[in-house]
């Protein structure tokens, strides 16, 4: 194996049919602007990978590196209006890597258009933006450990989802530490899960904010099958938010 470098200052769109695959992980691929797969992008050989954005279109596969898959929001890539951004319509392996969010640019969108694959399953996903949030807005799991390394945020607006940590075999962990926040459950519910009660979800750190949940319509957040341990406050709010607690 030799070291290959693949350096896009755009934008990637693979074709229906289409596939391209790395061979080792030593090779460099690094997209500035949005990555757009409606054939197959095989990254499994390893390696960190940088793109701009990256949207798995409905048929399209991207088989993820073993490394970092970083969706950096300082560069070019766009969905749907949204810089930085993640959407998976298609297929999304993650083959035990790691999905990063950086950059200082403002925030990044993880299935937050669109009608994406859900749930998807990350194995490892690292929310480190430095000036704002990483948010979610479909249902996820994260095998493994969510790395809330700055601001991550379950944003329910007109949407019902599940955020689930864990399998059915193996713990997974919320590595929290700075700032959790539920937000704009203005219509539907929203949950924290983990994926089994023999092996409930562990909610590690403090700064779990409850209180932003906006419930003017009576919308509930639910926490089940977790391990958590945190004075949990949520506010004034109207309409009645319910807060239930199972497993």
């Amino acid at each position: 194996d030799t070291e290959d470098t693949f350096i896009i200052a755009e934008d990637l769109t693979i074709a229906s049919g289409i596939t391209i695959s790395t061979q080792g992980n030593d090779d460099l691929f690094l997209v500035s602007g949005t990555v757009l797969t409606s054939g197959t992008l095989n990254l499994s050989a390893g390696g960190d990978f940088t793109f701009g954005a990256l949207n798995i279109a409905a048929g399209g596969t991207y088989n993820a590196t073993t490394g970092e898959t970083i969706i950096d929001n300082d560069m070019n890539g766009v969905i749907n209006g949204n810089a930085g951004a993640f959407l998976n319509e298609g297929t999304f392996t993650h083959n035990s890597g790691t999905v990063v969010t950086s950059g200082a640019s403002g925030k990044v969108y993880i299935n937050y258009t669109g009608t994406p694959t859900e749930p998807t399953t990350f194995y490892n996903l690292t929310a480190k933006t430095s000036t704002d949030y990483t948010a979610i807005k479909s249902d996820i799991i994260v095998e493994n450990i969510l790395d809330n390394q700055k601001y991550f945020m379950m944003n329910g607006g007109s949407r019902a989802f599940t955020l689930t940590i864990g399998t059915s075999g193996q713990q997974g962990i919320i590595n929290n530490l700075n700032t959790f926040s539920m937000n704009y459950s203005y219509y539907k519910d929203i949950k924290i899960k983990g994926a089994s009660e023999v092996y409930p979800a562990i909610l590690s750190g403090t700064n779990y904010v409850w209180s932003s949940v906006h419930a003017d319509t009576g919308s509930q957040v639910f926490i089940e099958n977790v391990h958590f341990k945190d004075d949990i406050e949520t506010g004034e709010v109207e309409g009645g938010c319910g807060f239930t607690l199972t497993g």
